[in-house]
């Protein structure tokens, strides 16, 4: 229970926050309402996985899980949200077996939340889409729901301790994007880079108004 109050009172607060910054979100009416799906978006800042988390819980009342690498919860503070947030812990040294309770959660019908650059861009700009997402989403069946960020470079990078508080923050949610053409081929490394580079991370691209050079 006290973890779930304190989870509840940080996300009333970033909501507040979010208020502050988002300008507009375009988009809603492409998300499905009774299929399960993976949300894929660039990855400009902290605050991404948090828009993105309120975005989907204020509007459709679902809950986003996020892959969180194992370090994070070495901060008790971090363990604590994360923990109540609910995410899926990843070992890097065990990295297959966090894909494979992805994939069982997708199945369940439980929203999973992926940037398929890995980590923060160090300059704002779009970097080449890792497979992880892709093969989820292949193996669960599922649809993938690209989402553009656009502008929480400027609020709040990597190397900055603290957000700027301007309300210019654009979020734009694409249509889903169907695999189901390629679920009767064998999922090999190249087909994971095929649709990676062709499928999705140009959507994401459009939707975050930038370039993608696979």
């Amino acid at each position: 229970m006290k973890r779930k109050w304190i989870y509840l009172s940080g996300h009333f607060l970033i909501g507040i926050l979010l208020k502050r910054i988002i300008k507009d979100i375009n988009g809603l009416d492409n998300v499905p309402s009774n299929r399960a799906f993976l949300v894929v978006a660039n990855h400009e800042s902290y605050i991404d996985p948090v828009i993105i988390k309120v975005i989907f819980d204020k509007h459709f009342g679902m809950n986003v899980y996020y892959l969180t690498k194992k370090e994070s919860f070495n901060n008790p503070f971090k363990r604590l949200f994360f923990e109540s947030a609910g995410t899926i812990q990843i070992d890097r040294q065990l990295g297959e077996s966090a894909l494979e309770k992805a994939v069982e959660m997708a199945k369940s019908g439980e929203i999973i939340g992926m940037f398929p650059e890995g980590t923060r861009s160090k300059d704002g700009s779009l970097q080449r889409g890792k497979t992880g997402a892709v093969r989820i989403a292949l193996s669960a069946k599922c649809l993938i729901l690209p989402v553009g960020i656009n502008n929480t470079y400027e609020i709040w990078p990597r190397q900055k301790k603290l957000p700027s508080l301007r309300k210019e923050v654009v979020i734009n949610i694409g249509k889903p994007i169907s695999l189901v053409k390629y679920y009767d081929k064998l999922i090999t490394r190249e087909l994971l880079r095929e649709i990676t580079d062709k499928d999705v991370m140009p959507e994401i691209a459009r939707l975050s108004n930038q370039e993608y050079d696979a």
